[in-house]
C-alpha cells in the first residue's frame, strides 16, 4: 500500500558530494519513490539542492525571520551557546515550514539523529506520524568538534531525548553501529539494521583491465575521523622507498586536527608536517568535486589504488562507491567497512595506522594483477544487499509492521 512519507533533513543534495547524510537522502527518496510511496522532503536550503525534479522538494530558508520573541530568545542563546542559538532557530524554522504541508496522519517520517533537525516536529506531532530516527554514527562524538563543554552537553541530551522517547524506530546503517547504540541505550528496543542504499549510472561501471598501484587515491573530507592525515604520514615514508608513488587527494578541509593542544583545519595541521619537497611534489589536491559524475570519471581514468584509513566509518559510502566502480580498496577495519568488504579481508582490511598502512599497500604489491582484479570482482557480490530493491523491501516491511502495531 502507498504511503505518505516525508525526510526532513538539514542536507538534500542529490547529485553532489556534501557528505554521506546527503547521500544517504538523496538514494532514500529515490528507493521509497520506487517502492511506489508518496515522496517528500524538507530541508535546509542553505545545504541543499534539489536536482531531481520529480520530487516535492521543500527548502527552509535560514535567514527567514521568526516571531519577534523567538528571535530574541535566538539572540540571547547565541551570545551563551552558538551551536544551541542556531539548533533551536532552524528547529522553528523546520516547524514552520512543516505546519504548512498539511501531512496526513500516519505518515512516515524520516530524519537524522544528528543536530536533530525535526526534534520540535518530533515532540508535537510523536502521537500523529511514525517518526524514523537515522544513525549516521555515533553523534555523541561527532558533537566533540567545535562546542564547548555546556553545547556537548545540551545538544547530547536532545539527540538522546529523541533516541529514547521521540523515535518509533532507529536506523542503524551498519551493524556495528546497532551494536553501539544498543550498548549505550539498552532500555531502547526500536533499534534496527538496514543497509543505506546505493545505485550509480550504468554507464560509469567499466571493467578493470589494469590497476596503477603506484597511483594512491583519497576521496573524501579531509578530517581527523576519516584518517587523512594517518595516509599522508605513511605515503611520505612509502614515497622514499617506491619514489614513482603518488596520491591524489580529493575533498575539502575539515576539522579535528590539534596542534599544541589548538585545534585546526586539515591544511593549517598539513603545513605545520616535516614533509620533504619531494614527497610533497608527488601529493597532489584535486579539492572538492561536488558533481558525482564527475568526480567518478576522475577515479576511473586514474585507475589506482583507493586507501580509505578512517578511525571510526559507520558505514562507509566511500568504500561501497569504490567497490561499485570496479576499483581496488583498501580501507580501514574500524566500523562498516568490515561490512562491506566481504572477501580478502586479510589484504583488503587493515588496523588504523600509518604503520599498518603501509604493511597493507607493501602487501599488495606482493599480488598479481590478475589476483587483484578477481578480488575486485568478489567483493562486488556484497552489492546486492545495498540495491534500491533490496533496501527498499525492508522499509517497505517496516512500515507494514507499524501499521500493524
Amino acid at each position: 500500500m502507498k504511503k505518505n512519507c516525508l525526510i526532513i533533513t538539514h542536507e538534500y543534495p542529490d547529485q553532489s558530494n556534501f557528505g554521506g547524510i546527503a547521500t544517504f537522502h538523496g538514494h532514500l527518496s529515490k528507493v521509497l519513490t520506487i517502492e511506489g510511496h508518496n515522496v517528500s522532503v524538507l530541508a535546509n536550503g542553505q545545504h541543499s539542492k534539489n536536482d531531481d525534479h520529480s520530487l516535492h522538494i521543500n527548502f527552509v530558508n535560514s535567514s527567514e525571520k521568526l516571531p519577534k520573541i523567538y528571535e530574541i530568545i535566538c539572540a540571547l542563546l547565541l551570545l551563551l551557546t552558538p551551536h544551541i542559538a542556531q539548533l533551536l532557530r532552524s528547529n522553528l524554522l523546520f516547524f514552520k515550514k512543516f505546519k504548512t504541508l498539511n501531512l496526513p496522519s500516519g505518515s512516515f517520517i524520516h530524519t537524522e539523529i544528528y543536530h536533530s533537525p525535526a526534534f520540535l516536529i518530533a515532540l508535537l506531532h510523536k502521537k500523529k506520524h511514525c517518526f524514523i530516527f537515522h544513525s549516521h554514527g555515533e553523534h555523541w562524538l561527532l558533537n566533540d568538534i567545535g562546542n564547548t563543554n555546556t553545547e556537548l552537553w545540551l545538544i547530547e541530551m536532545i539527540e538522546n531525548f529523541s533516541i529514547k522517547y521521540l523515535a518509533t524506530y532507529i536506523i542503524c546503517c551498519s551493524k556495528d553501529m546497532l551494536k553501539k547504540i544498543n550498548k549505550k541505550f539498552p532500555s531502547v528496543k526500536t533499534c534496527i539494521h538496514i543497509q543505506n542504499p546505493i545505485s550509480l549510472k550504468v554507464h560509469l561501471i567499466k571493467k578493470n583491465s589494469k590497476i596503477n598501484l603506484n597511483t594512491i587515491i583519497y576521496f573524501g573530507r579531509l578530517e581527523y575521523r576519516k584518517g587523512i592525515d594517518l595516509l599522508i604520514q605513511a605515503f611520505v615514508k612509502l614515497n622514499k622507498e617506491f619514489p614513482k608513488t603518488k596520491l591524489i587527494v580529493v575533498g575539502d578541509s575539515g576539522e579535528g586536527f590539534t596542534i599544541k593542544d589548538r585545534s585546526v583545519d586539515f591544511f593549517s595541521w598539513y603545513n605545520q608536517q616535516e614533509i620533504t619537497q619531494k614527497a610533497k611534489n608527488n601529493i597532489h589536491f584535486i579539492g572538492q568535486i561536488n558533481e558525482r559524475e564527475k568526480l567518478f570519471k576522475l577515479i576511473l581514468k586514474l585507475a589506482g589504488i583507493i586507501i580509505l584509513p578512517a578511525r571510526y566509518e559507520p558505514f562507509g559510502y566511500t568504500t561501497l562507491e569504490a567497490i561499485y566502480l570496479n576499483q581496488l580498496v583498501l580501507c580501514s577495519n574500524a566500523g562498516g567497512g568490515e561490512e562491506i568488504i566481504s572477501k580478502n579481508k586479510d589484504v583488503l582490511l587493515c588496523e588504523t595506522s600509518a604503520e599498518n598502512l603501509i604493511k597493507s599497500y607493501k602487501k599488495i604489491l606482493q599480488i598479481k594483477q590478475e589476483k587483484l582484479l578477481k578480488m575486485i570482482k568478489e567483493n562486488k557480490s556484497v552489492l546486492g544487499e545495498y540495491s534500491y530493491s533490496s533496501v527498499g523491501s525492508k522499509y517497505t516491511s517496516l512500515y507494514k509492521k507499524f501499521d500493524a502495531t
